[in-house]
């Protein structure tokens, strides 16, 4: 898929609302709880954002959420105990492990 930080960002907003889109249910609530249950779990590493997997979304280290990865830097991850969604995007050929550990320190453990 080619999406644009705000396509991102409605996608997890989507999921946040339990399938809802404008009052209106277009993706069954079973669904995104199914994939936001964790299928495959880590051992726990150095890299803190290898919790698990579901389907096509990862399990985040914080309460409750779980992101969709791009493959080029982009991130979204939804945080249903706080109502929110972050979505990012950057180039992946810079340091992205710096990327995500700076979203990690200074924003996401900040909420």
């Amino acid at each position: 898929m080619y999406l644009t930080c705000t396509e991102m960002m409605k996608l997890g907003q989507l999921y946040l609302a339990e399938g809802k889109w404008k009052g209106e249910q277009i993706v069954s609530r079973d669904w995104v709880q199914e994939v936001s249950t964790p299928k495959f779990t880590f051992e726990p590493s150095a890299d803190l954002w290898n919790v698990g997997y579901g389907y096509q979304f990862w399990i985040s280290p914080y309460p409750g959420s779980y992101r969709a990865d791009g493959a080029f830097g982009q991130i979204t991850t939804i945080l249903p105990e706080k109502g929110l969604v972050v979505s990012i995007q950057c180039p992946e050929r810079g340091n992205f492990d710096q990327v995500k550990r700076a979203l990690h320190e200074h924003f996401l453990m900040e909420l």
